[in-house]
């Protein structure tokens, strides 16, 4: 008998994979979409669930999550962090 897959979640993605970072996906009120680097899987289902159900009783403004949000930065190298193990970059002396 074959292994089954786990369930993938709707709106939520990983990325890099295997990074450990995670992402959400979503389409406001009036068709426009978003996308939010969230952290943990964890966190992003929860937040995932929020802003459909912001969405859903019309208190849903993407101007809100970049006032609370100002400096979220998941563009950095992110590989290792949800394993513990520091960066082997070589150091180099100023």
């Amino acid at each position: 008998m074959p292994k089954k897959e786990p369930k993938k979640d709707r709106g939520v993605f990983e990325r890099p994979a295997e990074s450990g970072v995670w992402w959400i996906c979503y389409f406001d009120q009036y068709g426009r979409k978003h996308r939010e680097c969230v952290g943990m899987k964890s966190t992003a289902l929860k937040v995932y669930q929020q802003r459909k159900t912001e969405i859903r009783h019309g208190k849903f403004d993407p101007e809100d999550i970049k006032r609370k949000h100002p400096k979220r930065d998941c563009s950095g190298d992110h590989r290792g962090l949800s394993k513990g193990v520091r960066s082997k970059r070589p150091q180099i002396a100023a």
